[in-house]
């Protein structure tokens, strides 16, 4: 702030100049400071950061300060201030940005999303803030779930907004405890009318590609719901049930080790190639098929060029092209 040589005067009543020390006291301010903060009251950071980023500031710098401006106070006050924001002027990027922040501070308040935030498309291909590829794999695997689903990626944001008592039905719970005791993450994905689970070790031991996306020999979401009596295709259910189309309005779960939400069927098919066993069950190799049917991929050569956009080819198992031709039939 530039130094202030320059005076003004007003002239008050006793009565008045009286009160002006009474309110300046209250709020521990001398009387100039006072009517001065009131005249040209300061910029609410808030706006000051999308007035910046429709002025071409950085998207993702923007986000990341507008992240910690909201990790500074209580969801519940942070979601109200962004119940109502402007985005004129806001590239898609930033868009997305901004509404996955206002998403995830709203789920961390238990409040449904913003309404503005419908209107705000998923961006129709990755956008990474560190574009080197050997930095892609922690991105996809750390970035916050309200982004995710947008398409955006960057781990480097301040964590997410405390998360309250998981507000899922107790069979979602009873699955984290028992994940959280295998050091064990898993993210659910909705595509279309289909669920998906992928499970990765929750800290991988490298920032290598087979260390990052690395998980158990075993299906342990499927040997849980076993265990307890469950349909295999119980939890599939209840995920479409929870964050499907009919669920709220932009739901999306964001808990520590499970994850669900709805995610591009891109995203999707490249965590599922990067994640590929070398000998896949015959629901793995279902799986793929509808994603590469939902993505009208016909070929080994299309879907590798999907499936890079997010992670580099050598970054991808060995076998991956014998998988895509044993599924696609070429």
């Amino acid at each position: 702030m530039p130094g202030r040589t320059a005076q003004l005067q007003i002239r008050v009543t006793p009565e008045e100049k009286a009160a002006l020390k009474r309110l300046a006291a209250r709020v521990g301010q001398n009387v100039s400071t006072y009517v001065l903060s009131r005249a040209l009251p300061a910029p609410d950071p808030l706006d000051r950061v999308l007035k910046e980023l429709a002025e071409g500031r950085d998207p993702w710098d923007g986000a990341a300060e507008l992240a910690g401006l909201i990790s500074e106070q209580e969801p519940e006050s942070a979601a109200r201030l962004l119940e109502h924001v402007s985005l004129t002027g806001l590239t898609p990027l930033a868009q997305n940005l901004v509404a996955g922040l206002a998403e995830d501070v709203a789920r961390a308040a238990g409040m449904g999303p913003p309404s503005w935030t419908i209107g705000v498309p998923p961006l129709p291909g990755p956008h990474f803030r560190w574009p080197l590829l050997s930095l892609r794999p922690e991105q996809l695997r750390r970035t916050r779930v309200a982004l995710k689903r947008r398409n955006a990626f960057d781990s480097s944001l301040p964590p997410s907004p405390p998360v309250r008592p998981l507000d899922v039905p107790e069979e979602w719970a009873s699955l984290a405890d028992h994940l959280t005791s295998l050091e064990l993450d898993v993210e659910f994905y909705l595509v279309g009318g289909a669920a998906f689970h992928e499970i990765f070790a929750a800290a991988p031991r490298s920032s290598r590609p087979s260390e990052v996306f690395d998980g158990p020999a075993t299906d342990e979401v499927a040997k849980f719901a076993a265990q307890r009596g469950w349909a295999a295709a119980w939890l599939a259910d209840r995920a479409r049930e929870l964050v499907g189309p009919g669920g709220p309005p932009g739901r999306f779960v964001d808990a520590p080790h499970l994850k669900i939400f709805a995610a591009p069927a891109e995203y999707v098919l490249a965590l599922r190639l990067a994640r590929g066993r070398s000998d896949p069950s015959t629901h793995d190799l279902e799986d793929l098929r509808f994603l590469l049917r939902a993505l009208n991929l016909t070929s080994t050569d299309t879907a590798l060029a999907v499936a890079t956009r997010y992670v580099g080819q050598r970054q991808l198992p060995g076998h991956t092209h014998d998988i895509l031709r044993r599924v696609l039939g070429g």
